[in-house]
């Protein structure tokens, strides 16, 4: 397994997986992928992917 830091393009995998994830509370607003794309560019090294 790899570990990296999260990209946008990342982004269509990983809500696929919180939508399908039960109990995973989801933010319409926060948790789009332009609100996502906005949090990386401000914490670039605070997500992580497998």
């Amino acid at each position: 397994m790899k570990i990296r830091t999260m990209s946008i393009d990342d982004y269509e995998k990983i809500y696929n997986l919180w939508i399908n994830t039960p109990g995973m509370g989801l933010n319409n607003i926060d948790d789009s992928k332009e609100g996502i794309n906005k949090f990386l560019k401000r914490n670039p090294t605070t997500c992580f992917v497998a």
